[in-house]
């Protein structure tokens, strides 16, 4: 099944999280998000990215989400970047197992 995301911003997606595992220098991180990114692109990670995409106002949540982690890393708040990771991750995790 051919995926309903624009390949352009799956791509940019799939960059950032690759981008945001590589800053934080540690090594499982960066080879699990290379694993999903790369060795599963047309199976888990499009099926993960559809699914949490699909709800709306989603998509601009995370993208919310993903501006505020980038500016906490800019500014080197190491705090407020494990904070908002987390709490992305909470949310992505809530929005998958949603039926």
């Amino acid at each position: 099944m051919p995926s309903m995301i624009l390949p352009g911003v799956m791509e940019f997606d799939r960059e950032f999280h690759i981008a945001i595992a590589k800053a934080a220098h540690n090594s499982i991180l960066f080879q699990m998000m290379n694993y999903l990114a790369d060795g599963l692109k047309e199976s888990l990670w499009v099926n993960i990215k559809e699914k949490s995409w699909a709800l709306p106002g989603h998509p601009q949540k995370y993208l919310e989400e993903h501006v505020q982690l980038l500016e906490a890393i800019k500014k080197g708040d190491k705090e407020v970047a494990r904070r908002t990771m987390h709490d992305h991750l909470v949310d992505v995790e809530k929005d998958l197992l949603e039926e």
